[in-house]
This record gives C-alpha cells, sequence and structure tokens, in this order.
C-alpha cells in the first residue's frame, strides 16, 4: 500500500488587479465612441491552502487508487480597488474532488479500467457538483493489435464543467461518450 499526503499554503502579498479607468469620449469622429481604459495593478492579496492526498493498494492482478483533494482559495481587494473580476477566482475551483480508479487484468487477457469522480460545485459560475463514472475494457488481438471499448460519463446525460470568460462563449456541457478502437502499432 502507497499512501501519499502534501499540505501546503500559499500567499500572496501583491496579486494582480483590473483597475478600470476614467472613461474618455472622442467627439471628433463622425461617430463618437467611449473608451473605457483598463489598467492594471496589485491592489489585493491571496492565500491558498489545503491538502492532496493518494491511496494505492495492489492485490494481484487488481490495482486501486483513491484520490482526494481540498482547495480554499481566499482573496482580499484593498478598499482602493474597484476590480469585479478577482474576487471570482475563489468560487473557481472546487473546494472538494474525489476519485477512485481500478485497474484489473481479467481472464481472456482483458483489461478493465474503471474510474470514478466527484467534483464540488463551483459557486461563482454557478457549476452544481457531479459525480461520473468512465469504464474502458482493452484486449490485445495479437502482436501490435488492440482493441477497446470505452464509455466516458456514463452517469449523466451531459454535465457542465466550466464557464468560459470569453465574450460571446458557448457554454458547452461534457456530454456521455462511447467509443470503440482498434489500435495497431508497426515495429
Amino acid at each position: 500500500m502507497l499512501v501519499d499526503i502534501a499540505v501546503f499554503y500559499n500567499r500572496y502579498d501583491v496579486h494582480l488587479t483590473i483597475e478600470p479607468g476614467l472613461p474618455l469620449v472622442d467627439e471628433d469622429q463622425d461617430s463618437p465612441y467611449s473608451v473605457i481604459p483598463v489598467n492594471t495593478a496589485n491592489l489585493s492579496e491571496a492565500r491558498t491552502y489545503g491538502v492532496e492526498t493518494s491511496v494505492e493498494w495492489v492485490v494481484k492482478d487488481w490495482r486501486l487508487r483513491a484520490i482526494y483533494s481540498y482547495l480554499e482559495v481566499d482573496i482580499d481587494l484593498a478598499e482602493s480597488s474597484l476590480d469585479q473580476s478577482s474576487q471570482g477566482f475563489d468560487g473557481d475551483s472546487p473546494n472538494h474532488q474525489l476519485g477512485v480508479r481500478v485497474m484489473s487484468r481479467l481472464p481472456a487477457g482483458i483489461q478493465l479500467y474503471t474510474a470514478g469522480r466527484y467534483v464540488g460545485a463551483l459557486p461563482r459560475p454557478g457549476i452544481d457538483s457531479y459525480v461520473e463514472a468512465d469504464v474502458r475494457l482493452t484486449r490485445r488481438l495479437g502482436e501490435g493489435v488492440e482493441f477497446s471499448v470505452t464509455g466516458r460519463n456514463l452517469l449523466s446525460s451531459s454535465h457542465r464543467e466550466a464557464v468560459s470568460n470569453t465574450v460571446g462563449a458557448v457554454h458547452a456541457e461534457v456530454e456521455r461518450d462511447f467509443q470503440v478502437s482498434l489500435r495497431w502499432e508497426l515495429r
């Protein structure tokens, strides 16, 4: 059995902020327009802390691995800051993640890989926590030839994992997926 534990704490005394400037109006053009300048500054402090742990257990042809992580992100803006984007970072990462993987060699040369995961909610972009599972069966058919069947995200038809901050971006969902593959290695 292998156990790995890492505890961490990071402190950032000067953390980047995006500060809006005073609007400028250019009326000398045929079509007057306004410009709102954006400046960078270091008007915040940040701290991240947490723990990551994994346990791996091997018995004959079975390998089990469990992984857990806890993450906390705290950002404090200076009173003079007008930044609207930095505060969102503390809701952009899940506090809790848990994963379990099982790998095994089954009879008839079949290899089984299963993975399950829990990912905590992301409050700032409004993404719910989710649980998912993947399964893959693989069999060697001869020297350098491998056949596999894979199913991913099997517990729900789709779920959101992230939200893009890009203006106009479409918020995609990760869907259930099945694949069949035949791999042939030339040596």
